[in-house]
């Protein structure tokens, strides 16, 4: 007998919705997503005869790494494929699971790419680079916009040591607010 579950994830709380084999509606749940442990037995429950569809959202891989052990199989959704199936319904986390409980049933869930634990690990590597030299530019940016408001020409790039030196030679000159936010800047551009 095989059992297909539709979760529909959030932040602080998960819906579920479990269909029978023949897809009626056996029961529907809320969980908080604080209960971990909750959680692995509320799936465990069901099985290995289990099949679980949830949709792609940013932080799903804590789920994923969770529920996959307990289930027979887990199945990640792409969210625009699973959009064009929703129709004029009203938007609820009960509907969005009941949605993906029945896509996957019929076998009509549109599939979403889940990378192997050491590809997401260097995924997840890659983003966090991005993101502090997004950072960077950013602090890199906003000195020479400080510079610009004081006339105060900079170097080409504002690097770690330019900037050192940079300051260094045109502190006295600057505005005590400035001087403040000058040296905080050039210390989160060390810092990153």
């Amino acid at each position: 007998m095989k059992t297909t579950i539709g979760v529909d994830l959030h932040k602080h709380q998960l819906n579920t919705v479990v269909l029978d084999e023949r897809g009626a509606v056996k029961e529907r749940r809320e969980l908080s997503t604080k209960c971990r442990r909750q959680i692995a037995e509320y799936f465990g429950s069901y099985g290995r005869e289990a099949e679980v569809a949830v949709e792609s959202v940013g932080f799903y891989q804590w789920f994923w790494d969770l529920v996959r052990p307990q289930v027979g199989a887990l199945h990640l959704a792409d969210p625009a494929g699973v959009r064009a199936h929703a129709g004029r319904k009203a938007k609820t986390d009960r509907n969005d699971a009941l949605l993906l409980a029945t896509l996957l049933r019929d076998e009509r869930l549109p599939m979403a790419y889940v990378p192997r634990e050491p590809v997401r690990a260097l995924r997840e590597m890659v983003r966090h680079r991005h993101s502090i030299a997004r950072s960077l530019a950013g602090e890199r940016r906003s000195l020479r916009w400080l510079a610009l408001k004081n006339n105060l020409p900079g170097p080409e790039t504002f690097t770690s040591d330019r900037a050192q030196k940079w300051l260094l030679s045109v502190e006295p000159k600057l505005s005590a607010v400035h001087r403040v936010a000058a040296r905080q800047r050039l210390n989160h551009i060390i810092a990153l």
